[in-house]
């Protein structure tokens, strides 16, 4: 299953434009020039980004180039629609977005679709690696105890010029805070809209963010398993014995 998406990542990136004369890039090569890479043993795909907001609300945590950059910290030039291709590709399962709102409460019942997001960057010579959700404030609280826990909702297909097109691909947001519903991944708690008064949802922390123009790399990863999740597969041994 694990090849078939990342022969699927290939297939994404294989259009880049090759010059006459010369050789197509390889598919790690590929990839990375379009600002992702994967590694599948270890579970990682590593997107390059760049700090593009050092304070203010947000409405976003990653989004494309000249899209929401006025609400996200981060920029990223690899296609949405690759990096929900690489998640797959490293065992993870998209949670939709519902019209209930259940999402999230079923997002907590399956460890394979929440995420974690780590950034790494230079600081004076020196690499840097601090957990994505350390870079932003919960403004109902003051405080910087944001967990670090996003779902991979996935976004969805349309139709634009009668092309279908993968939505996050084409509006712009590549991790949301839970005000619309077309990008990869999610926060995986309701806080709120921002913009609406001064005690809901996320903001920057100006205290640990990279300043703004930093090149970084972001690392998404399968979230660690809670306690009750690991014990889930012992007791379903011990009930099959009974």
């Amino acid at each position: 299953m694990r090849l078939r998406w990342a022969l699927l990542m290939f297939g994404c990136v294989s259009c880049l434009a090759v010059r006459a004369g010369e050789e197509a890039p390889s598919g790690a090569e590929a990839l990375k020039s379009a600002g992702i890479e994967l590694d599948v043993k270890k579970r990682e795909v590593r997107v390059e980004a760049t700090v593009c907001l050092s304070q203010g609300i947000l409405e976003y945590l990653i989004c494309l180039p000249n899209t929401f950059e006025h609400e996200a910290i981060f920029s990223v030039r690899c296609k949405p629609s690759v990096l929900h291709l690489g998640l797959l590709a490293i065992g993870l399962e998209p949670c939709p977005i519902d019209a209930f709102g259940l999402w999230r409460e079923k997002a907590r019942e399956n460890p394979r679709a929440r995420v974690s997001i780590g950034v790494e960057y230079e600081t004076d010579g020196k690499k840097q690696r601090r957990r994505i959700s350390e870079l932003l404030v919960n403004r109902q609280k003051r405080d910087a105890a944001v967990p670090d826990d996003w779902v991979f909702t996935g976004s969805f297909f349309g139709k634009r010029a009668d092309q279908r097109v993968y939505a996050a691909d084409v509006m712009g947001g590549v991790v949301g805070l839970g005000q619309e519903g077309a990008s990869v991944l999610q926060f995986s708690e309701e806080l709120g809209n921002p913009y609406q008064d001064d005690e809901q949802g996320l903001e920057v922390n100006t205290d640990t963010v990279p300043a703004k123009g930093t090149k970084v790399v972001l690392i998404f990863t399968p979230a660690p398993q809670k306690p009750q999740e690991q014990e889930k597969p012992e007791a379903s041994k011990k009930e099959a014995e009974r």
